[in-house]
Formats: C-alpha cells, sequence, structure tokens
C-alpha cells in the first residue's frame, strides 16, 4: 500500500465522464505512484499488477504502468457463478463423498464460514446491490445447497430451505447484503436506521495517530477493595476518579464520573453524561474516561508533571467510589435531556442488519413450500440454533427431523420399497410420526422417553419446549438415534 504522504499527494479519485478521461486519470496516479517508489529505491512489477473491473464499460480500459499495458480482471460473479480453482476443488474435496461419510460436519462448517463465504463476499460493499437479481440468488442458492447438506449430513432430497435453516447458514444473498451495507455505512457516515443528524463513530484516522514508539503505555495495577478504600482517606494521596457506563434493558444509555481529590472522604466532583440509545455500553465507559481524564488534567494544569494511573475494579464489590459511579451512569441514562453524544458504532449497524435480515429468514423459512416437516417440528430458526447448541448434528438426528431417512414412507416414494406399511402391525404407514410415537418396535424406549419429560413436565414431542429442559432433549435424541440405528434391520427382516 503507497505511504500517505503518497495518497495525499496523488488525491485524485477515479469517477471520470467517459472512459477516455478515466484512462487519463488512472495513468496519471500510476505514474505518480511509480515515480514516487522510484524516489524511496522501490519499483512496482506492472506485470504483476491488474486492473478490477466493476463493469463491462470498465473492462474495455486500457491502463499503462511503466509503459506496459495492464491486465484487466473482472471480480464478480467469477467466484459464484462460475467458481474459480480454488473453489471449485474445496467443492470437490467436501461435497463429493456419501452423506454418511467425507468431513465431520463441524469441519464443513469451518470450512464455509472461514473460506467459502469470505471468498464469496470479497468486495461485496462495491458489487452487492446486484444481489438481488433472480439469477444469482439461484447460483449461490446452488452452491451454498451443497455445504449446508453435508454439514447436516442429510439426504440430497431435502429441501434448500430446511437444510440452511438446520446448517444455520444464513442465505448468502443476505450475506452479501450485510457486507454491502456495513461498507456503505464506513462510507458515507450514514445509516438508514438512524436520522441524518446521528453520524457514524469513524477510527482515528492512521495519519492523526501518534508513532507506535511515541504512544505512552498504560499499565493497569492490580485492583484491591481494600486498598482502595483505605488509600481515599489518606491526604497525601492522588487525585481518584471512578468512571462507569450503563445501557438499560430500554436502550437508554448513561456515563458517569466521581472524583475524590485528595484527603475527601466524600465526592468533589460528579458528572453524569446521556448517550445517544445507539451507542454502546462500551462507547459510554471509554466517554466517561474521556470526560474524566479532561477533569484531570484541568486539576493539574498547574503542575510541571502528574501521573496518570488506570486501575480495573470489580463491579458491585463494595468499592464505595465505584458503586456512586455506577448509580451516576444510570441516572445519567435516565436524564430528560438531548444527548451529550450521539455517534453511533459500526456494531450498532451489524447488529440492526443482522436483526432485519434475521427476520427475512424466518419469513422465507416460513413461507416456504418445502420443508413442511422440518417446519412442523422447529417452527422457528431459534429454536434450531438452540437444538445445535444442546445437540451434535449426525445423520440419525437429521433424518427425523427433516422426514427424508431409511423408513418406509419416504423409501416408497422414491421406488426403492414396495410399500409404506410399517411390520408393527401391517397397516400403519412408516413415517417419522408413527416411529415417534406409535410403533411397537420402539415402545420401551419410547416409554423410557416419555417418563422422563413427564417428571421435568415438559410435552415429550414438543421440541422447542424440550429444549429447555437438558433431560428432555437429551432423552428425545437418545430415542431418535435408537429408531435410526435399528429402522433398517427391522425393514428387511420383515
Amino acid at each position: 500500500m503507497p505511504h500517505a504522504g503518497l495518497r495525499r499527494r496523488c488525491g485524485t479519485r477515479g469517477h471520470a465522464e467517459n472512459v477516455n478521461r478515466l484512462e487519463e486519470l488512472t495513468d496519471t496516479v500510476l505514474q505518480q505512484i511509480v515515480n514516487w517508489g522510484k524516489s524511496v529505491k522501490l519499483e512496482f512489477g506492472a506485470f504483476k499488477t491488474q486492473l478490477i473491473a466493476f463493469t463491462p464499460k470498465a473492462r474495455t480500459l486500457r491502463v499503462e504502468m511503466d509503459g506496459q499495458i495492464l491486465k484487466t480482471s473482472a471480480l464478480w460473479p467469477p467466484c459464484t457463478v462460475r467458481p474459480g480453482k480454488s473453489l471449485a476443488n474445496i467443492q470437490q474435496t467436501v461435497l463429493v463423498l456419501p452423506t454418511n461419510l467425507g468431513a465431520h460436519p463441524e469441519n464443513v462448517r469451518t470450512i464455509y464460514l472461514r473460506v467459502i463465504e469470505p471468498i464469496v463476499t470479497y468486495a461485496a460493499g462495491v458489487w452487492g446491490h446486484i444481489v438481488n437479481k433472480r439469477y444469482i440468488k439461484k447460483s449461490l442458492m446452488s452452491m451454498q445447497r451443497g455445504f449446508a447438506l453435508k454439514a447436516i449430513r442429510g439426504f440430497r432430497t431435502i429441501s434448500t430451505s430446511a437444510a440452511l435453516a438446520l446448517a444455520q447458514f444464513t442465505p448468502l444473498d443476505l450475506k452479501i447484503r450485510e457486507v454491502h451495507q456495513i461498507e456503505k455505512v464506513r462510507l458515507t457516515g450514514k445509516t438508514e436506521f438512524l436520522p441524518n443528524d446521528i453520524s457514524y463513530e469513524k477510527p482515528v484516522p492512521v495519519k492523526d495517530l501518534l508513532h507506535p514508539a511515541r504512544r505512552p503505555t498504560i499499565k493497569p495495577i492490580p485492583s484491591s477493595e481494600h486498598r482502595i478504600n483505605s488509600e481515599m482517606t489518606d491526604s497525601t494521596l492522588v487525585t481518584r476518579v471512578f468512571t462507569d457506563g450503563s445501557k438499560q434493558d430500554d436502550g437508554s444509555v448513561g456515563a458517569a464520573f466521581v472524583l475524590y481529590r485528595p484527603g475527601d472522604t466524600e465526592t468533589s466532583v460528579t458528572k453524569k453524561y446521556k448517550l445517544h440509545s445507539s451507542c454502546t455500553v462500551f462507547q459510554a465507559e471509554l466517554y466517561a474516561i474521556w470526560k474524566a481524564l479532561n477533569i484531570h488534567k484541568l486539576i493539574h494544569a498547574n503542575h510541571t508533571t502528574h501521573k496518570i494511573y488506570i486501575d480495573w475494579v470489580k463491579g458491585h464489590s463494595g468499592v464505595i467510589g465505584n458503586e456512586e459511579a455506577d448509580a451516576a451512569a444510570n441516572s445519567g441514562a435516565r436524564m430528560h435531556k438531548a444527548p451529550d453524544y450521539s455517534q453511533f458504532s459500526i456494531s450498532y449497524v451489524k447488529h440492526k442488519i443482522r436483526t432485519e435480515h434475521h427476520a427475512i429468514w424466518q419469513a422465507r423459512y416460513e413461507s416456504s413450500p418445502q420443508g413442511s416437516h422440518t417446519k412442523t417440528l422447529l417452527p422457528k430458526l431459534n429454536d434450531i440454533k438452540e437444538l445445535n447448541k444442546c445437540t451434535q448434528t449426525n445423520f440419525q438426528h437429521t433424518q427425523i427431523l427433516t422426514g427424508h431417512g431409511y423408513h418406509k414412507t419416504y423409501l416408497h416414494r422414491f421406488k426403492i420399497a414396495p410399500d409404506d406399511t410399517c411390520p408393527c402391525d401391517g397397516t400403519s404407514s412408516q413415517t417419522v410420526e408413527h416411529l415417534l410415537k406409535n410403533c411397537q418396535a420402539f415402545a420401551a424406549k419410547r416409554h423410557s422417553h416419555e417418563e422422563t419429560c413427564h417428571a421435568v413436565q415438559v410435552p415429550p414431542y414438543n421440541l422447542p419446549e424440550m429444549l429447555k429442559k437438558k433431560a428432555a432433549i437429551n432423552s428425545f435424541t437418545s430415542f431418535c438415534q435408537t429408531i435410526i440405528n435399528n429402522i433398517k434391520k427391522i425393514n428387511e427382516n420383515n
């Protein structure tokens, strides 16, 4: 990356009224980079440099760097519509093996989340606006589906809607839109979730930071409740300041600090501040420290030298100053006044976008014509999330949750079994519901499961309710495993 001074000297942005003018501007900037490199004995290899074109028109550019014509490559959509070699090799390695073999589901999940998703969403801040096109959504969904099926170890006939939900893979078009929206906020400093007068708290530019060698080192000193309370009454000690930030359940945010001058046993100064509801508790904590440091500087303005020590104090542990700061921060959050600080962090935007996209995903899941069996058992995406926390994904559980497995109703549907009747009575259809609730072959295990659920007072076949009791969900998963491990043998013997 060019030096900050070079970026300031170049200062040219690639916006032009036509392709010819854009070529001229680009040539000028590249020549300035080459000249700067030569001035510091640094050479740029034109043969290693490529232009990335984001539009078809941009691909026609003829740009020179140090007398050589640069190659132009397109960014979108090779990574999804036409996968590159690296992505294609990963897909082939992970997806080619049978459902019950291959990589462990957690390994597949890790590969997808840490490798595939970043590749696909790369530079989505530029091209993410086109992801709403139907053919792009279809291509993304097709690629994502394969990884989801492997992550849940499910049959290929499982619907994409159910596979993504059980794998907890956010649909890629929503993930791309998230990256695009976040990058837009970083560039514009505004968000659709807040009025325009509430701006983005941008990180301090690198050029405004002190050189690392000149930055003072802050060394926190060990905290001790006895030391803090006893030193506060010693008139020979330094001024002590306690700070705190607070975010209430209703979203209101406050910050405060209390100051004790040397020798004082009661608060000398208390300051309370109200922050905008979009601020995080971490912003509130830092705002309180910043304000406290400003006061501290004024107090010591006539001193030639003074030191500032940072000391962490455990909350709600009886430290007088800390308890007063906590109460003041809570009071500041409840004040009816204009906020003293009104800049939102990028974490606020991420939270709002992800909440919005989760609602969209939930609506898609509920309205999908496929995956009705899964939706009956787990009607909410959050139910699936909780289930994944309680159990490990495996081949047996996925069959029960999707209705795609070794039971005869499914096999008969694909002409693998001559009929769908269960050998237990010769008349009932061998569905997942029948196996769970009625099949006599599993009567003993069923009775044990129902007794366990009765003991913890939850319905024995209501998954969202069973998730609230560890004993119930463990009993259910064990019951499911017993059914799938024995159903093939039972059917073959009859």
